[in-house]
C-alpha cells in the first residue's frame, strides 16, 4: 500500500510540475507576444509616417517635374528665337557680350504735363 501511495504522490508531483511548467511557458509566450505587439505597433506607426512623407515627396516631385517641363519648353522657345536671330544675320555672341556703355539712351520729358497726345506717344514708343 505504501508503494501505491508513493506512486500517487509521485504522479501528483509530476502533474503539478507539468502544470507549473505549462503555466510558466504560457506566461513566457504571452510576454513574448506583448513585446512583438509593441514592435508591430511601432512598425505600423513608422510605416504610416513614411507613407505620409512619400505623399509629400510625390507632390513636390510633381511640382518639380512640372517646373522642369515648363523650363524645357522655355529653353526650346529661346533656342528657336536664337536660331531666327542667327538666320537674320544677327551675331548672338555680340548681343550677349555687349557692354552697357555701348548702349544708347534717349530721354523724353513732357514739360507741359500730360495732354491728349500723351497716350498716343507712349503707345508709339512701346512698339
Amino acid at each position: 500500500m505504501r508503494h501505491k501511495k508513493s506512486k500517487k504522490v509521485f504522479r501528483r508531483v509530476v502533474f503539478l510540475i507539468m502544470i507549473v511548467s505549462l503555466v510558466s511557458a504560457t506566461g513566457w509566450i504571452y510576454a513574448q507576444n506583448i513585446e512583438k505587439d509593441k514592435i508591430l505597433k511601432h512598425t505600423e506607426e513608422t510605416l504610416a509616417t513614411l507613407e505620409e512623407s512619400k505623399k509629400v515627396l510625390d507632390m513636390r516631385l510633381a511640382k518639380i517635374e512640372e517646373t522642369n517641363s515648363n523650363l524645357t519648353k522655355r529653353i526650346e522657345e529661346l533656342n528657336s528665337q536664337i536660331t531666327l536671330l542667327k538666320n537674320q544675320g544677327i551675331n548672338i555672341e555680340d548681343l550677349m557680350n555687349q557692354d552697357e556703355s555701348d548702349r544708347k539712351y534717349a530721354y523724353l520729358t513732357f514739360d507741359d504735363g500730360p495732354s491728349q497726345n500723351t497716350i498716343k506717344i507712349l503707345d508709339f514708343l512701346l512698339i
